[in-house]
């Protein structure tokens, strides 16, 4: 896995990106993990849609990226714990496996949310002293339990950009953005 560093951020309805000029419920929807350059970033998300059940091939709008179990075939299943790295504490949500938060957490860089990706996994660490986006976490991982999740590359800022992994909260996204997608 290795850290996003470019365009990870947290999408709530005060960031609005979906629909301008479109009132939407204040609340968080979406993590997006970030990207950078590196080979993990470029190879895709087809072995994660895959231990989830994404049914991206036959399906259209949100329906086709919606995760349908949160257990893989093989028994990984998402993990949320409580971990201690350099003497403070962090929420983590990860799949398949606990991540080294020395790989991807750097404490000299306060940031809302540390995230670390690659074709097989994810993971997404957050202070616990930021209680607004443990919040969201917590939420996140709720979704994932519900099977309310869609899994996602999105993203692409500009021509010599990447895309980052997004985990957003299906029924937390408006229905004038899954209709837009069928159109």
């Amino acid at each position: 896995m290795e850290k996003g560093n470019h365009t990870a951020i947290l999408f709530t309805s005060e960031f609005k990106p979906l629909m301008k000029g479109k009132k939407i419920e204040n609340k968080f929807y979406a993590f997006n993990l970030g990207w950078d350059f590196c080979a993990e970033h470029e190879w895709g998300i087809s072995e994660l849609l895959y231990d989830f059940g994404v049914p991206y091939k036959e399906k259209i709008g949100l329906e086709r990226v919606t995760i349908t179990r949160h257990t893989s075939k093989w028994g990984n299943t998402i993990k949320y714990e409580e971990i201690e790295y350099k003497n403070e504490k962090f929420k983590v949500l990860s799949y398949p496996r606990s991540p080294s938060l020395s790989r991807f957490v750097y404490l000299d860089k306060q940031e809302d949310f540390y995230s670390a990706w690659d074709g097989r996994g994810f993971a997404i660490a957050v202070n616990v002293k930021n209680e607004t986006v443990i919040k969201y976490l917590d939420d996140l991982y709720k979704a994932f339990k519900k099977n309310d999740v869609c899994l996602m590359m999105a993203n692409r800022q500009t021509p010599f950009g990447n895309r980052g992994l997004v985990l957003a909260i299906r029924s937390r996204i408006p229905q004038e953005f899954d209709d837009y997608l069928k159109d």
